[in-house]
């Protein structure tokens, strides 16, 4: 397995695998129509890739993208990057795979103080993971 930065024309290679993941991440909490969601997101992968002002890195297994993680430097605290989408295929779940993604956009954006995201509080399973993973609770909302 190879764990690697995404360039823009990679992103755009795996343009199909990269929608249906974000199928998966949104299908349950967006209200709006979903393929002009899964448009949005992915047109936005495209463009923050190529003006360097989001750093994607994917899972590859034999050539098929198995997972990704999108990190982008908030504008208003480039010293934070924030962690937007992070998906594993359900096949490769709980292999180490996820640790591996994030450690390497831990080393991507190293210039940044801080790596934050938001995760559900019911989402037991992420709260889990990234606590093992050295983050920490920092505001809890409704």
């Amino acid at each position: 397995m190879q764990i690697k930065k995404l360039e823009n024309e990679e992103v755009k290679l795996y343009e199909s695998t990269l929608k249906e993941y974000i199928r998966q991440l949104r299908e349950n909490y967006t209200k709006n129509k979903i393929e002009t969601e899964i448009e949005r997101i992915y047109t936005n992968m495209c463009k923050f890739t190529k003006d360097e002002t989001a750093t994607i890195i994917g899972a590859l297994e034999k050539e098929k993208l198995i997972g990704f993680i999108w990190g982008y430097k908030k504008r208003e605290e480039p010293s934070i990057t924030h962690i937007n989408y992070f998906f594993i295929n359900k096949n490769y779940r709980s292999k180490g795979i996820g640790s591996k993604l994030l450690k390497k956009l831990e080393n991507e954006v190293k210039k940044c103080k801080e790596l934050e995201l938001l995760v559900n509080k019911n989402n037991i399973g992420a709260l889990s993971f990234y606590k093992k993973n050295g983050f920490n609770i920092k505001k809890r909302e409704e």
